[in-house]
């Protein structure tokens, strides 16, 4: 994933790609998207929170059926205290 934030708040950020969150727990993130790097799901939520920091607009993603029954939820909660919106992606075999 590559994010481009604007450093100066007069210019609109862009994002190559949302931020995909994937998972409500840690744990849980590291096991679906197999992050290289320690601690990236607390380091998602550290860049989610400083983005809606400057960036008008902040979404995060899930993909519906690849979460365990509750979790959308949990996600958008989380989202939200980051600061951002939650979309619901469609699972597509």
């Amino acid at each position: 994933m590559v994010f481009y934030i604007a450093a100066d708040k007069r210019v609109a950020a862009f994002f190559e790609r949302a931020p995909e969150l994937n998972a409500a727990r840690a744990a849980d993130y590291e096991a679906a998207c197999r992050p290289g790097y320690p601690d990236a799901f607390a380091g998602l939520l550290d860049f989610t929170r400083r983005a809606a920091q400057t960036v008008p607009r902040v979404v995060m993603t899930v993909v519906e059926g690849a979460l365990p029954a509750g979790d959308i939820e949990r996600c958008r909660k989380l989202a939200a205290s980051c600061g951002a919106q939650l979309r619901v992606r469609t699972y597509i075999e």
